[in-house]
């Protein structure tokens, strides 16, 4: 049996993964026409994702780490006290050039910050159950993407309920590899 090797340009790293998620983040929150000329621009977020970047493993474990380290990236020239994010290529080239004669965007991308990392961090470890899930992912990423991750999960569970990898919680009804019942495989005979 041949087998392609998938291109190393379609495999995306988690830093790429994490970047995608923040842009979509970003994208949503400033969807409004009038927001439009406040957003943060995709040169910023790629950067000070970069630069925060440690080469954690997966996804999550990115954001959680650049998320949290991104502000710390953005400097102030020392004599004039503007904010500084330089074009790490063209260093004489300052991505937040802008934030001088327009605060808001500043304001913007700092308010886009806080908003991603309650968003995206603090308030899904608060959600209780998977409809809470899936309502944040709709307001966090919006209505399409989170029905795509849904329809993903849902054919991955059911993956592992016809294969008996699944189990049922005797005590919360729960299904997980943990559980102690056997997941019956299901038949739809409805198809």
């Amino acid at each position: 049996m041949d087998v392609e090797k998938v291109p190393y340009y379609k495999v995306k790293t988690p830093l790429q993964r994490a970047i995608q998620i923040l842009k979509r983040h970003r994208d949503v929150m400033y969807q409004a026409e009038a927001m439009q000329k406040v957003k943060p621009i995709s040169c910023i977020i790629t950067t000070l994702a970069a630069k925060a970047y440690n080469g954690e493993p997966d996804v999550y474990s990115t954001l959680k780490s650049i998320i949290g380290k991104m502000t710390s990236f953005i400097t102030r020239n020392g004599q004039t006290g503007l904010y500084e994010i330089l074009n790490p290529v063209m260093e004489a080239e300052n991505f937040a050039e802008k934030w001088a004669s327009e605060p808001q965007k500043a304001i913007a991308f700092f308010e886009w910050m806080r908003a991603v990392q309650k968003d995206i961090l603090t308030e899904p470890l608060r959600l209780i159950g998977i409809d809470g899930v899936g309502d944040n992912l709709k307001k966090t990423l919006g209505e399409n993407v989170a029905s795509k991750a849904f329809a993903e999960y849902g054919r991955i569970q059911n993956i592992k309920v016809q294969g008996g990898t699944v189990r049922i919680s005797e005590t919360t009804g729960i299904l997980s590899a943990g559980g102690t019942i056997k997941s019956p495989a299901h038949r739809n005979y409805g198809k």
